[in-house]
């Protein structure tokens, strides 16, 4: 998490796209609050594991949407 929460802080994204389900989502999640505001990475978890503060401001919005995708799965023979 903490690698992707550089790569785009280096490359300045505007978003953050989660693909898949509540992890993937959550990760997002967490990478948009610390490229919003820079701290330390434990700062905004609850203690005893950070320090438990609140966020200071507005993240990005997040846009959760459901897509459904048509798949086609290819087999070798």
């Amino acid at each position: 998490m903490i690698s992707g929460i550089n790569f785009c802080k280096d490359l300045n994204f505007d978003i953050v796209v989660g693909l898949g389900s509540g992890s993937s989502i959550d990760t997002a999640k967490v990478i948009n609050l610390y490229t919003t505001f820079e701290a330390d990475f434990y700062t905004y978890f609850t203690s005893p594991i950070g320090l438990g503060k609140e966020v200071p401001g507005r993240l990005k919005p997040p846009s959760p949407r459901p897509l459904e995708l048509e798949v086609k799965l290819l087999g070798l023979l």
